[in-house]
């Protein structure tokens, strides 16, 4: 029998980073989770951004998620002995001269991550409506992330590899019960699984999916992202990221060739270089109303809680909502 303090299920960035959070606390822990590297917390461009990419105002605790998540990054690369996360900057190409004027009010209006620019990188054809840059932002290398955690939880035996199965869990008041596992409390992180989840079925939880390409593009420098139509998000060795939809209603999570061939049609109009698309991907994204993150306790089993639809802001927000909640779950 394993006897552990909480009882985490699902390793995508929540799950992570409630373990994380666990890790340093010193508060033992065990996580159930069925590796999928084609989840949204492995397919997102993973960015950083402390403003709304439309009106470019800042977001809700823009500085504190931003200071706190970039803290939290650098803390788990020393600890796992790799970079997670890195400064870029945002290469704004204006779509119109209204998006122009937009970001141009920001910049009057003193907004400190706003700056205006004459240039661009030389990869991409001139933009009549001018261009931007937002700055400093950050990448975190997430696929890195989840893999090296992964590995650490795999390593010193925190980890169950399996799906997990509600049959087997029996509550008490006082502890739960799951397999040969006894935990004290139990937190779910299971993104778009949460939606069978018999225990939050109050939750106004839904999906969409999300397409992305990576595309290899060498002479374009990794030390920006670029942002149009598209977004163009650096990977490593001149491979980047492009994206992304937003598909409500679906049947199931494939890809759209349709889609992939309108991205081809405006990178072609939009970069002067040769590019080649080398993966086209797809994945469910857990996604709440008014994009408001569900961080809670369940109402009659107080040692059930759920961590989940984070989000756009899951990379940044996370790190400071993941602690939020364990300071909830060590209170009670």
């Amino acid at each position: 029998m394993i006897h552990t303090s909480i009882l985490i299920v699902g390793q995508g960035i929540a799950g992570t980073l409630v373990a994380w959070e666990c890790y340093k606390r010193q508060i033992p822990f065990y996580v159930i989770d069925q590796l999928n590297t084609n989840c949204s917390s492995y397919a997102a461009a993973a960015l950083m951004n402390p403003l709304l990419a439309k009106k470019w105002t800042l977001v809700q605790k823009a500085q504190q998620y931003q200071s706190q998540a970039l803290s939290t990054y650098q803390d788990m690369g020393r600890f796992l002995n790799q970079t997670l996360v890195e400064e870029k900057f945002l290469e704004i190409h204006h779509s119109n001269t209204q998006a122009s004027a937009l970001f141009q009010a920001q910049i009057d209006a003193c907004n400190p991550y706003t700056f205006s620019t004459i240039e661009a990188h030389e990869a991409f054809t001139p933009n009549p409506s001018g261009y931007g840059l937002v700055k400093p932002i950050y990448k975190v290398n997430n696929p890195l992330l989840l893999k090296s955690w992964h590995s650490f939880l795999s390593t010193n035996q925190l980890l169950l590899q399996a799906a997990f199965n509600f049959d087997a869990l029996h509550i008490n008041a006082q502890d739960i019960h799951y397999e040969t596992i006894c935990a004290q409390k139990i937190i779910f992180c299971e993104g778009v699984r949460a939606r069978n989840n018999p225990y939050f079925p109050e939750l106004k939880f839904t999906a969409n999916k999300g397409e992305f390409l990576h595309v290899h593009i060498p002479g374009l420098s990794a030390q920006a992202v670029y942002q149009k139509d598209l977004r163009l998000v650096p990977l490593e060795n001149d491979l980047f990221w492009c994206g992304t939809n937003y598909v409500w209603q679906y049947d199931q999570a494939t890809i759209d060739p349709l889609w992939r061939k309108k991205c081809e049609t405006l990178l072609q109009s939009w970069l002067r270089i040769p590019f080649q698309i080398v993966q086209h991907g797809v994945a469910e994204r857990p996604t709440t109303a008014g994009q408001k993150p569900f961080c809670m306790q369940h109402e009659m089993y107080k040692h059930l809680y759920c961590f989940n639809g984070l989000g756009t802001r899951a990379f940044s927000a996370g790190p400071t909502l993941a602690q939020e909640l364990m300071s909830k779950v060590l209170a009670q």
